[in-house]
């Protein structure tokens, strides 16, 4: 457990300064869902397929106001290479168990937009570990959203983040379920090439895969060193409408890693948003994951201008 990969894994996190020529921080994604557009009379080719996701991205930028879900979120983490009984951590402890371990998250989830940043931003505000309060439950987020204090907001994030199981082999902040949404926004396409991958359904919904590359640096995953960590992935799109169904995040390079999101329709709330995410980690001979639901959708608004955190 403390040899070369589970070192290069804990050493893992997003770089979070803004740099002119690569994209805003990571954990600025948030939820980008959205409309319709017009219907071609023949089948698109792919610059067409990927300019209506642009659009579709665009649209709903602009229309989605404040929106919190419920998120249950379940980790887990199995060290591969240990046979006998398991020992688990204390909730507040970031050292891994021996054996293996699990842990249930419930917490308030906020996606809303911070206009002056150009980028979706994610809060997280847990309420309960593994069925026990850890504070009173009060819509907090919504609270401080709703008169602009995202200062504040980002410091509940902050607090949250100490919950995560594993903390000390994968420290990530990548795990934001919009995250491939705001990378494949117009404004970051230029950074990716695109292909075609086929034609599948999903949800049942004809879409097509289709499978994209980051090629330009700096990349949006990088290291405490700042070392790129290019990224790739899948992105199941309606190609008459452009909405995204799917997602499929990854990179290959150590500690290697796996975001998968899906996408449907909840009452109340116009655009798609998240339905699950599942997220995988194996550094060394462990695996690392977490498996993640969202519900009890609702949106608010807001008059007041937000302020960046």
């Amino acid at each position: 457990m403390r040899g070369k990969n589970s070192v290069t894994a804990r050493a893992w996190y997003i770089h979070r300064q803004s740099i002119m020529t690569a994209p805003r921080a990571i954990v600025m994604a948030g939820l980008l869902a959205g409309g319709t557009i017009g219907v071609a009379a023949q089948t698109p080719k792919l610059d067409e397929v990927v300019r209506r996701m642009g659009s579709y991205l665009e649209v709903y930028e602009g229309r989605l106001a404040l929106v919190v879900a419920e998120e249950s979120y379940l980790q887990s983490f199995e060290y591969v290479g240990f046979s006998g009984p398991s020992v688990a951590g204390s909730r507040e402890s970031a050292a891994l168990p021996v054996g293996s371990a699990r842990r249930t998250l419930r917490s308030d989830y906020a996606l809303t937009r911070a206009p002056d940043k150009e980028a979706w931003v994610g809060y997280r505000d847990t309420f309960e570990v593994d069925g026990k309060s850890i504070r009173d439950r009060e819509a907090r987020l919504e609270r401080l959203l709703t008169a602009g204090n995202t200062a504040s907001a980002a410091r509940i994030a902050e607090e949250s983040s100490r919950f995560n199981l594993g903390n000390s082999i994968v420290t990530r902040n990548i795990n934001v379920p919009t995250l491939v949404l705001e990378m494949l926004h117009p404004r970051n396409q230029w950074r990716f090439s695109f292909t075609k991958g086929g034609d599948e359904t999903t949800a049942g919904v004809r879409t097509w895969r289709v499978e994209f590359k980051e090629r330009e640096r700096p990349t949006f995953i990088r290291n405490t060193n700042g070392r790129d960590r290019p990224a790739l992935g899948s992105v199941w799109v309606n190609p008459v409408t452009g909405e995204v169904w799917r997602t499929l995040l990854r990179w290959d390079s150590d500690p290697r890693g796996t975001i998968a999101v899906t996408y449907g329709h909840v009452p109340k709330i116009e655009p798609l948003v998240p339905l699950t995410m599942s997220e995988r980690y194996p550094p060394g001979q462990s695996q690392l994951t977490g498996d993640a639901t969202y519900s009890n959708y609702r949106q608010f608004q807001t008059g007041a201008r937000l302020v960046n955190p």
